[in-house]
């Protein structure tokens, strides 16, 4: 399982936590995250079991449940988002992340606090002498009645509020308010600005007042654990998080770490040997996996700062090799009406930090084609360049 031999009572129950070695806890994420075998699935069930994907990137989850996945389409998650079984919305640390429809529920009360605090910080000042309910409230109506991009919104609170900035006005409302990212922004193939509106008009529900923290740090450990009070609380955006873990108690096994620190985790969690061979994954950019530590050096042992990249979420990402970030992928796509560029071809071009060995490299090429010709879709050529 991973872990050393602990001290024990005479009833042979542990008095201190046995230590987890970093590669351990490498092995325990990837096998969480469904990094080290692919699951065979569905994606709504992927979804719940991540606790969430990252979805600021709209397509990111769509590259992310392909490496997961032993088979994936993205009609299958485009389903999804037109039965409103999965949404997107602002909830873990305040950025867009795709869920079950049950979790936004759930976890909105929760966390939508964090939101309004950032937005203040943000956009504070510029909107001293505002009623700040009054502003929440016009927007309520606005977005209850339309589904309105940011801008679209700001221009309809300008003449509520005269004198104020419109982008202000809209991202200091948006903030205050529990709201859901609608498609078609998030399917596969579309191509369509960010909208909201409130999950009262989208879903006919409203979210759940004041929910307990318990249920989610136990999702969390499930997704990412072992982990420590820091570590949820990076994730979640969430203070106070060792008050439920000390409520929970004996519902959770403890480990320390390498360095000595304060390890939660689910009893019957899979902790896989620190022996076991971690394949080659190429990952979207933003993906969970980069989001959900304090400490990251299970997976990034030189602490190299995680990618924040503008774009779609499937035109670049990171490239893990034996469970450890070790490049970056950016594949480029034929584009139409380009009479220089062979129509026929998209290339995936991946840079490693270091080098790596040629079994290494052959299983970067052969996954990076597979990645390649998802992306790429039928009737396209693809290459891989690795350097």
């Amino acid at each position: 399982m991973g872990s050393s031999r602990a001290d024990t009572d005479n009833r042979g129950v542990p008095t201190t936590p046995p230590t987890l070695s970093r590669r351990a806890l490498n092995r325990a994420t990837l096998a969480r995250q469904l990094l080290l075998d692919r699951g065979t699935g569905r994606p709504y069930d992927v979804i719940h079991a991540l606790a969430g994907m990252q979805a600021q990137a709209p397509l990111a989850p769509h590259v992310g449940l392909w490496t997961r996945l032993a088979r994936y389409s993205p009609a299958a998650l485009d389903e999804l988002y037109d039965r409103r079984r999965v949404v997107r919305s602002n909830l873990m640390r305040a950025t867009v992340h795709l869920v079950t429809t049950d979790d936004a529920l759930a976890w909105q009360g929760l966390l939508g606090p964090v939101g309004a605090r950032s937005v203040q910080a943000a956009f504070g000042k510029r909107l001293i002498g505002i009623d700040l309910d009054d502003l929440t409230a016009t927007a309520l109506d606005l977005l209850t009645e339309s589904e309105l991009s940011t801008a679209e919104l700001g221009r309809r609170l300008v003449p509520h509020f005269p004198g104020y900035d419109a982008d202000a006005l809209a991202y200091g409302a948006r903030g205050r308010l529990a709201l859901i990212h609608v498609p078609p922004r998030g399917k596969w193939n579309a191509s369509a600005p960010t909208r909201q509106t409130t999950f009262a008009a989208y879903l006919g529900r409203e979210p759940q007042d004041a929910p307990s923290p318990d249920g989610m740090f136990l999702r969390y450990l499930a997704a990412y654990g072992p982990a420590s009070v820091q570590d949820a609380q990076t994730w979640s955006g969430l203070t106070r998080l060792s008050e439920v873990a000390d409520r929970l108690g004996s519902k959770l096994a403890t480990f320390r770490g390498p360095d000595d620190r304060l390890l939660y985790d689910l009893p019957d969690a899979p902790r896989p040997s620190e022996f076991v061979p971690a394949p080659v994954r190429f990952l979207p950019e933003y993906d969970n996996l980069f989001f959900g530590y304090a400490d990251r050096t299970r997976f990034i042992p030189d602490l190299r700062k995680p990618p924040i990249p503008p774009g779609n979420g499937a035109r670049t990402g990171t490239l893990f090799v034996d469970g450890e970030w070790r490049g970056m992928w950016k594949i480029t796509l034929p584009k139409k009406g380009d009479t220089d560029a062979d129509p026929d071809s998209a290339v995936l071009a991946v840079s490693l930090f270091r080098k790596v060995s040629e079994d290494d490299r052959a299983a970067i090429e052969r996954e990076g084609s597979e990645l390649a010709r998802f992306i790429a879709g039928p009737g396209v050529g693809t290459s891989v360049e690795v350097g």
